[in-house]
């Protein structure tokens, strides 16, 4: 029996090697899981919270690590490709816009924000920094019970994000960028 290839988002897919580094801002009650996902397929690199006594627990779980209480940390770190956003959900448009300021690709669970023209903002201000901006996709998930409860869903949202980040990343190098899902693995 002949082995799978390695999925390329933990070996090796961006020029010079190595994955996309990511920070996760929020370790709670969702967050907990973004940054095991995240840690598990070697793109974690920092995650960032208010609670002491969350970042002391998830850092002894998740070796290796960095951790900090204030986002300007993550954003001052050249090191940091991508920011995925598990906070609460007020909070959402004004860390997303100040990571896609600070030229990072941005992940945010759901709901992307709470106003439209918030939203709006963000897709304009993806596209002018040349940035990913993904969120959670809500009408699907809001009319199909069984997502809304899927962990396995909601883990495969996750990994496509980070495929989106590595594949901009490829093409911004001068790489091909695979032509679908499929090709990436």
């Amino acid at each position: 029996m002949t082995e799978k290839d390695p999925s390329p988002m933990t070996h090796d897919p961006l020029p010079g090697g190595g994955v996309p580094s990511v920070a996760v801002i929020g370790g709670g009650y969702w967050g907990k899981n973004l940054v095991r996902n995240f840690y598990n397929l070697d793109a974690l690199k920092i995650l960032s919270d208010k609670s002491e006594a969350i970042l002391a627990g998830l850092k002894d779980q998740f070796k290796g690590i960095d951790t900090c209480l204030a986002l300007s940390d993550v954003l001052a770190r050249d090191d940091i490709d991508g920011v995925v956003i598990s906070t609460p959900a007020e909070t959402h448009f004004n860390i997303a816009r100040e990571c896609l300021l600070a030229g990072k690709h941005v992940y945010v669970e759901k709901p992307l924000v709470l106003e439209e023209t918030e939203g709006n903002e963000l897709i304009d201000l993806a596209k002018k920094k040349d940035r990913v901006l993904k969120g959670m996709p809500e009408p699907e998930f809001k009319t199909d019970k069984h997502k809304q409860s899927s962990a396995k869903y909601n883990f495969i949202v996750a990994i496509e994000a980070a495929i989106d980040i590595a594949n901009h990343l490829i093409s911004k190098r001068g790489f091909r960028a695979p032509e679908d899902y499929a090709d990436t693995f």
